[in-house]
Order: structure tokens, then sequence, then C-alpha cells
């Protein structure tokens, strides 16, 4: 699902270990009981797009932790995730973020909410909210991101839909195309910008 241009739905995953370059990204996972479970990871990069959308003073690179508490019961399942950091220019990261989801066998729905910031003049704060909904290989969701600036914020509000469906009966290969509407307004400077995206994933399990 893409963002329109300028706009971006933070999801707690700012310092990802698969964003970048020279990228180092290890984590260890803990099992606490019945459907509980604690994951710690550790990223380091020497790479400057660890940024989000609406900052760009990364200073070349950033280190951080990301503890992720998870819950899984029958039909709920609820994720906790927390990351904090800070880039080799000393701007510093950190944010939460919250996902529950529960299967009611018609249908499955899932929420999520994140809220990070930056010690950065050009984007203090961001705050991401998504829902979602899944009936068997239907899915249909909407996003909405709230980036601060100086001077304004930039809101993005993005709606998608997708299908997965078996790719020519091949066991394990499955096609999921997917339509997605986004609009990014920015209050500072009083600019929408509007994108529509297509995109195909293919998905085989060996």
């Amino acid at each position: 699902v893409g963002s329109a241009t300028g706009g971006s739905v933070y999801a707690a995953n700012t310092l990802r270990g698969r964003n970048g370059d020279a990228v180092f990204h290890g984590a260890a996972t803990f099992t606490l009981g019945s459907g509980l479970s604690f994951e710690f990871g550790l990223t380091s990069t020497t790479s400057n797009s660890l940024a989000s959308a609406t900052s760009s003073a990364t200073g070349g690179g950033a280190r951080g932790v990301r503890p992720v508490l998870s819950y899984a019961s029958g039909p709920l399942t609820a994720r906790l995730g927390l990351e904090q950091g800070e880039y080799n220019s000393g701007n510093k990261v950190s944010g939460v973020g919250l996902t529950v989801g529960y299967d009611f066998g018609a249908f499955k729905l899932v929420g999520n909410y994140a809220q990070g910031k930056q010690d950065a003049a050009a984007n203090e704060s961001e705050t991401g909210l998504g829902l979602s909904v899944g009936i068997g290989g239907l899915a249909v969701g909407f996003a909405r991101g709230v980036n601060d600036k100086a001077g304004g914020n930039v809101t993005v509000q993005t709606g998608y839909v997708s299908y997965n469906m078996p790719l020519f009966s091949i066991k394990g290969a499955s096609i999921t195309p997917a339509v997605s509407v986004s609009r990014a307004s920015d209050s500072a400077a009083g600019t929408n910008a509007d994108e529509t995206a297509v995109r195909v994933r293919l998905h085989y399990d060996f």
C-alpha cells in the first residue's frame, strides 16, 4: 500500500532492520507463558534512509532497540511494540505501537495505533491509525497518519482493497493484486497530493 508523496503513516518501525544499507538487525524471542512471548530487537545502520517521509535529519545512520510483547489466545491476537534509538547526529527517535486482531469466524478485524517522536524541528511527532477487515481472501483497509512539522502538519489518508487467490492451482502459490488511493494534505504549504497505486504480490510456500 502506497502513501501519497509528502506523507507517511507511522507504524513504530522507523528503526526497522530491513531499511537502508550496511544494516545489522538481531532479535531474540522468549516464551513467557501460554500464548505470551517477548522479542527484543537491536538495530544498527550506517545508511541515512531510516527517516520518515517528512524528515531527513538522520545524520547518516542510526542505532536503537525494538522490544515487542505478543499475545495470542484463540481468536484474539495482540502486539505491543516500542522503539528507542538515536541517529549518529544525536537526533533521537522513540515510539510505541499497538496492534489488536480478532477472528470472528466470518471475518477478521485488525486495528492498530502508533505514536512516535523525533527530536527535530522538521518533524516533531507522528501518529498513525489503521483498520482492516478480512473476509476470506478479500481485505479492505484504511490508514491515517498525522506528521507534525514547523508551521502545521501533514495528514495522509489511504484506503485500499486486495484479494488473495491461488496461482494456477500450484500448491503453496498465491497471487494478491491490490489497489490503493491516498491523499496527503500539507496545512503549512496549503497543498494536496493524490496517488493511486496498483500492486501485485506473488507468494510461494517452500
